[in-house]
C-alpha cells in the first residue's frame, strides 16, 4: 500500500518513507538513498544516450514531460467528459490530434478498469527504487504501462525496466498480469504495445550480478 505524504513523498506499507529529488533523479528510502532501476538496467544494457548532446536531451525530456502530462491527466481526471477534448490542457497545436485519436483509440484504459494509480514509487530491498507510468486494476486484472516517447522504440530496455517494476509491485504484495507501453514518438501518433516483462528469477539475478560488479569496483 501506497500513501502520498507531499510533493515526490510517499509511505510505503505504513513503513517505508520513500522520497524522489527530480533535479538529480534521486532516490531516498528512510533517508538512505538508493540505486535507480534506470541504472541498473542501463548497466545490463549500456547507455544508448551518453553519446546524445544535453540540448537534444533536454528538448526531447521536455517533449516527453508534456505527454505524460496530457495522459496521466486525462486517466486520473475524475470530471473529465470522456468524449470531451477542447478543454484539454493543449501544449502544442498538433497535440490535439494525439489526444483526439487516444480519446478514441485508448479509452478502454479509464472505462474498463476502477483503479487508476499514475507516477508511483516502487521499492526492491530496501536498495533500489523506480517510478512507474501508469497501473491499472479490475476485478479481472492488474496492467503496469510505461509511457515512452522515444524516437524507436527499445523493447529491451522496457522488459528489463517492466520487470523490476512489476518484482517491486509484487514485493508489496500487488501482482502484476500484464505489462505494455504507451508510445507516443511523436504528437500525432501513439501505439499501445505488449511487453513481455522480465521474470522475477531474471531481475533477481540481474541484481546480483550488479551489486557483485559494484562490490569489486569497491575492492578495486
Amino acid at each position: 500500500m501506497i500513501e502520498q505524504l507531499g510533493e515526490k513523498m510517499w509511505l510505503i506499507n505504513n513503513v517505508d518513507l520513500l522520497q524522489f529529488v527530480e533535479d538529480s533523479h534521486t532516490y531516498f528510502l528512510n533517508g538512505n538513498r538508493c540505486q535507480s532501476v534506470t541504472r541498473i538496467v542501463r548497466s545490463i544494457l549500456g547507455d544508448s544516450y551518453k553519446n546524445v548532446p544535453q540540448s537534444i536531451l533536454k528538448a526531447k525530456a521536455e517533449y516527453g514531460n508534456q505527454v505524460h502530462e496530457w495522459i496521466e491527466w486525462y486517466l486520473t481526471s475524475p470530471t473529465r467528459c470522456l468524449d470531451e477534448v477542447e478543454d484539454f490542457p493543449i501544449l502544442t497545436k498538433t497535440q490535439k490530434r494525439s489526444i483526439d485519436q487516444f480519446v478514441q483509440n485508448y479509452k478502454f484504459l479509464r472505462t474498463d478498469y476502477s483503479e487508476i494509480y499514475c507516477e508511483r514509487p516502487v521499492a526492491l530491498f530496501d536498495k533500489y527504487c523506480g517510478m512507474y507510468d501508469i497501473l491499472l486494476r479490475n476485478e479481472k486484472e492488474t496492467l503496469l504501462a510505461d509511457i515512452k516517447t522515444t524516437a524507436k522504440l527499445d523493447i529491451q530496455y522496457l522488459e528489463w525496466q517492466l520487470g523490476f517494476y512489476k518484482l517491486g509491485l509484487e514485493l508489496q504484495g500487488i501482482g502484476v498480469d500484464r505489462c505494455a507501453v504507451l508510445w507516443v514518438p511523436k504528437d500525432d501518433l501513439i501505439e499501445f504495445v505488449e511487453i513481455n516483462a522480465k521474470t522475477k528469477e531474471e531481475c533477481l539475478e540481474a541484481l546480483r550480478v550488479y551489486e557483485e560488479q559494484q562490490e569489486n569496483q569497491v575492492t578495486e
